[in-house]
């Protein structure tokens, strides 16, 4: 049947929770098919009835009215709501590496037996800043995680809502639960939310300086951050104030990760933060241990790591796999967070420029015997289980 909205409607991904955010909107005078049936779900303004189209997504009945199909009054079909099936988790001891829960990378470093269950290091303890685009709050694998929020965008909100996806891809592979599908590098790390900006395109430079500082005084381990901006499209101001910032961080012990970025040039690029000093910058392999191509080349670049079709965390609920530097950097932060928890616990002190130097220092190449440049690999291919055994070894003397 065809409706006509007279009223700028949201567009629903599904009608059984309107806590989930919007994907869109359609606007007044708009017609359009729908299915002949409308189904039953959270009711708005008292009226529970939402059009589905055939997208699979939904429209608020309050919102429109019928113009061709069924008559007004004729009885509708309202079939009851799928239920949610109830969330389960896998005890730690027993917990497998599970292809459909676990991103390749997880898999690969054997992080569940040599991390999660022999050492008990899954993060917990360890406070993450993700200063990004936002993050789906009310995802099953992350709303547990989640323990601050911040809006540093000037909109006179507080609202932290994820319309761009970059933010939730990094939480899930960072610390996503396991509670639905997706388990992180550090599935118990704490999260601390930080929206600099609502699509990867429009970063506001200012929020991001405010988002460091506002997580500097939380006071968080670790600050990560998708955002990659050109050297070039900076202001001499805002260089010397991000540095300067940087430098706070590394005086208290913050190690800033963020992606060297993706581009094809043939020649190497230097993006802001990854190229200052004390940020790792890291860039991504796939799944065979090749460099990906999309990796930019870099003299900042530290490390390589998985960046290829990661499981990971989406918008609105569900999951994606995740391709890129982004990815490959938000693995590291996890990686990171696991090291940290044994030095903390192990009262280690490791300062920012420790860490880094220890990831490059045990990272490894494919071909022992082939040349690789340094803007192009870095210090070689991330290696969990080689850095932990290098922590430990102060403690066995």
């Amino acid at each position: 049947m065809k409706i006509k909205f007279f009223k700028t409607t949201y567009i629903r991904s599904t009608p059984l929770d309107l806590s989930i955010a919007p994907i869109g909107v359609v606007q007044k005078e708009t017609e359009m098919e729908v299915d002949d049936q409308m189904v039953e779900g959270a009711p708005f303004e008292e009226n529970p009835l939402w059009f589905k189209d055939d997208k699979g997504w939904y429209y608020w009945s309050g919102g429109a009215e019928i113009i061709e199909g069924p008559a007004i009054n004729q009885e509708i079909n309202i079939p009851d709501p799928e239920a949610v099936p109830k969330l389960q988790k896998q005890s730690w001891n027993y917990l497998e590496n599970d292809p459909n829960s676990m991103n390749w990378g997880i898999i690969q470093h054997d992080l569940v037996q040599s991390f999660w269950q022999s050492k008990n290091l899954r993060g917990q303890g360890i406070k993450i800043a993700i200063l990004d685009s936002g993050i789906q709050a009310d995802h099953p694998d992350l709303k547990e995680a989640i323990k601050g929020h911040n809006n540093l965008l000037k909109e006179e909100t507080d609202d932290y809502q994820d319309l761009d996806s970059t933010g939730t891809h990094c939480a899930g592979i960072i610390a996503g639960r396991g509670n639905y599908k997706v388990f992180g590098v550090a599935p118990e790390a704490s999260l601390y939310i930080g929206k600099v900006m609502n699509f990867h395109h429009q970063l506001d430079f200012e929020a991001l300086l405010y988002g460091i500082k506002w997580a500097s005084e939380i006071p968080v381990d670790i600050i990560f951050t998708s955002v990659n901006v050109p050297e070039m499209a900076t202001q001499t101001g805002q260089l010397h104030s991000l540095q300067s910032l940087l430098d706070t961080l590394d005086n208290m012990g913050i190690l800033l990760v963020a992606p060297v970025g993706d581009s094809y040039s043939q020649y190497p690029e230097n993006r802001l933060p990854a190229s200052l000093t004390s940020c790792l910058s890291i860039g991504a392999h796939d799944q065979k241990g090749e460099r990906m191509d999309s990796t930019a080349t870099s003299t900042s670049l530290d490390l390589l790591a998985p960046g290829w079709k990661l499981l990971t965390t989406s918008t609105p609920y569900d999951t994606n796999l995740f391709t890129g530097s982004k990815a490959a950097a938000a693995y590291t932060c996890g990686v990171v967070a696991l090291l940290k928890q044994y030095l903390k616990q192990q009262k280690i002190p490791f300062s920012n420029l420790q860490i880094s130097e220890l990831l490059k220092e045990t990272g490894y190449f494919p071909d022992p015997n082939k040349y690789y440049p340094e803007t192009a690999y870095g210090g070689g291919l991330i290696n969990p289980r080689a850095a932990l055994k290098v922590v430990e070894a102060p403690s066995t003397t």
